[in-house]
C-alpha cells in the first residue's frame, strides 16, 4: 500500500498568534457567516447588484468571470454550504 505524503503544520509560537486563534474559538457562533455576509454585501456594492443577479450575468456571459468575480461567487458557495451544514 503506498503510504501518502502529510505535510503537519505547528500551531505559531508567537504571542499574536495565539491571541488571534483564542478571540476566534472565543467569537460568536457562525461568526464566518457573518464575515461572509460582509463579503458579499461588499461585493454587491461594489458592483451594484444583488447576488442573484450576479449569477445570472455570469451566466449570461454579462458579467466576466474575472478573479475578483470568482472570489464573490465561492463566498456565496462557502455561505450556502454553511448554512446548510449549521441546519442540519
Amino acid at each position: 500500500m503506498k503510504t501518502l505524503g502529510v505535510a503537519m503544520h505547528r500551531l505559531a509560537t508567537d504571542e499574536t498568534a495565539r491571541r488571534s486563534m483564542i478571540n476566534t474559538v472565543r467569537s460568536a457562533p457562525n461568526g464566518e457567516i457573518a464575515d461572509l455576509n460582509q463579503t458579499i454585501a461588499a461585493y454587491e456594492a461594489k458592483y451594484k447588484m444583488t447576488s442573484i443577479a450576479a449569477v445570472a450575468a455570469l451566466e449570461s456571459g454579462e458579467l466576466r468571470p474575472t478573479r475578483e468575480v470568482e472570489g464573490w461567487m465561492v463566498a456565496i458557495r462557502v455561505r450556502e454550504h454553511l448554512v446548510k451544514a449549521r441546519s442540519r
